[in-house]
């Protein structure tokens, strides 16, 4: 579950590879106007279809892990992820996680802030309440992008910003490192570093607003799935 949690948003780079560096603010101006600016862009839109890359790095044991998937969203309240080994969606009220290598579905309802983390409207909006900002430059810089269906790199120029929790004893993290597509308003990618030394980074390979997405992928049919599926449901009284 911890690995799912981090599938909408933020990616990696040195401090030594910045274009340029700005003084500490605890809340930065400029680092607000860009973060509302996206935030606004995303607040307008009703569907998104987001193909991601994720990765970890464990810096205690050296251990990594990568994989792809799909987050699909839907009135903020609806969305559906898809990786190799589960599937978690929801429908506003409940959420269904399924592991396929158990076969197992366990349902349980919805809670609002574990929900949010899955809606990019929510992400990006982190750093409204419990987050200090600071913009760190531009970065021009190669990430990966999916591009008529094939995975190539491609030259963009972002925005750096640097989220800090307000409360650090109370977070995992020690800072939120987010790039954003200078041109096209758009998220790129999204790092995690905790304080016991893993770092967590999603790319953004493709990112699709206002798009048709039947309500029928954030519901569970258990004809689409083995016959022999555990279901563990725990909103049954």
């Amino acid at each position: 579950m911890k690995k799912i949690l981090f599938i909408s948003i933020i990616l990696l780079a040195g401090i030594s590879l910045f274009a340029q560096e700005t003084e500490f603010s605890n809340y930065d101006p400029e680092a607000k106007k860009i973060l509302d600016k996206l935030s606004d862009k995303l607040a307008e839109k009703n569907t998104a279809r987001i193909y991601f890359e994720y990765s970890a790095h464990n810096a205690q044991d050296s251990t990594e892990y990568s994989y792809m998937g799909y987050l699909f969203v839907k009135d903020e309240s609806k969305y559906k992820v898809i990786i190799p080994e589960n599937e978690i969606f929801s429908d506003g009220v409940k959420v269904f996680s399924y592991n396929k290598k158990a076969n197992e579905m366990n349902i349980t309802f919805s809670d609002p802030k574990n929900d949010a983390i899955y809606t990019p409207q929510n992400l990006i909006n982190a750093y409204k309440k419990g987050y200090k900002y600071s913009y760190r430059g531009e970065l021009t810089f190669e990430p990966k992008a999916r591009v008529n269906g094939e995975i190539v790199k491609v030259t963009k120029t972002c925005h750096v910003i640097d989220l800090y929790p307000e409360n650090p004893k109370k977070s995992p993290y020690s800072i939120i490192r987010i790039w954003i597509d200078k041109d096209k308003n758009e998220l790129v990618s999204v790092k995690y570093q905790e304080k016991d030394g893993v770092e967590q980074v999603v790319d953004i390979l493709s990112f699709e607003l206002d798009i048709t997405i039947n309500d029928d992928i954030f519901t569970f049919d258990p004809k689409l799935y083995p016959e022999n599926i555990d279901v563990i449901d725990f909103t049954e009284e």
